[in-house]
């Protein structure tokens, strides 16, 4: 497969180190974000996601969004699936996209986003789970969406 340019979101430095490990280690460029905030790179995220081949992405993590005191220490204490954000822009911009997250302590809360998309889509998208935090996998789901979009949230 060609290199590609795969764009990895994680709040978590040692993960993020871990993703752009695996991507490098496959032959593709990793182009790494931490700091998911309306002041941080989310500008940039949205602008590099327009040149990438595919995403990789947490689900979890604090937005850090321009809000009330309240809400910022609800985000720190219990992160929204921001994730599901960074989806929804790939799927805007037509980019098949992997969320990659420990799963298996979100429990069946989530299982919801799974399986209303992954069993039942209609869309032309590539769209993967994986639960184990398992980069390496994250990242051969992303290549089989980048050759057939259709087909990645079939493997």
């Amino acid at each position: 497969m060609k290199k590609i340019k795969i764009i990895v979101i994680d709040d978590k430095q040692e993960e993020l180190e871990r993703a752009k490990a695996a991507v490098e280690a496959a032959g593709h460029e990793a182009i790494a974000f931490s700091d998911f905030s309306y002041r941080g790179d989310v500008p940039s995220v949205w602008k590099q996601m327009a040149e990438a081949d595919g995403v990789i992405t947490d689900l979890f993590f604090d937005p850090r969004c321009n809000t009330n005191n309240d809400v910022r220490e609800a985000y720190k204490a219990n992160p929204p699936a921001m994730g599901l954000v960074v989806a929804l822009h790939a799927f805007h911009l037509g980019k098949p996209v992997v969320i990659c997250t420990s799963g298996y302590h979100h429990g069946p809360e989530l299982s919801f986003v799974y399986d209303a998309y992954c069993s039942a889509t209609e869309f032309d998208i590539g769209f993967g789970w994986e639960e184990g935090k398992d980069w390496a996998k994250a990242v051969k789901m992303l290549e089989t969406g980048v050759k057939n979009p259709w087909a990645l949230d079939r493997e």
